[in-house]
């Protein structure tokens, strides 16, 4: 039997403290985009507790899914970029209809909700890919298995 390529796992704990950092970059850009549409400040903070809470587990979830999936996943080198922006379409689809759902909900108006998750979507996609390039380069949570070929 001969090593070949390391494997990175994830901790439980790396995946909390990601799917935490980006729930709160995710609550600001939300906060900022329901104000700027609804400029109901009531509204907004509603629209942004909703949203953070059912979106917190899910998140979790979809880390420690995406922990087993090997596709993309660089010895030693974090994730490749390819895999940064799956996750972030995948996530964003999800993301989308939740934030469209809890917008129409407290907004009342299909307009307003629509623009909020539109305008979110756009934004944090982008961001999100940063935050797993970031998170990509930090090894704290990382554990590597060597795999072996016969």
């Amino acid at each position: 039997m001969a090593p070949s390529l390391e494997i990175a796992s994830e901790s439980p704990l790396r995946s909390l403290v990601k799917a935490c950092s980006w729930r709160l970059v995710a609550a600001l850009i939300t906060l900022s985009t329901s104000l700027f549409f609804s400029r109901d400040a009531k509204m907004a903070a509603s629209i942004v507790s909703s949203d953070f809470l059912s979106k917190a587990g899910t998140m979790y979830a979809g880390e420690r899914l995406w922990n087993k999936v090997s596709w993309g996943k660089e010895a030693k080198a974090g994730d490749a970029a390819s895999r940064s922006i799956i996750k972030a379409f995948a996530w964003r689809a999800f993301a989308m209809v939740n934030t469209l759902v809890i917008s129409i909900f407290f907004a009342k108006s299909v307009k307003i909700a629509g623009q909020i998750a539109s305008t979110d979507t756009i934004i944090k996609t982008s961001l999100y890919v940063v935050h797993e390039r970031i998170w990509s380069k930090i090894d704290w949570g990382r554990s590597y298995d060597v795999e072996y070929n016969i």
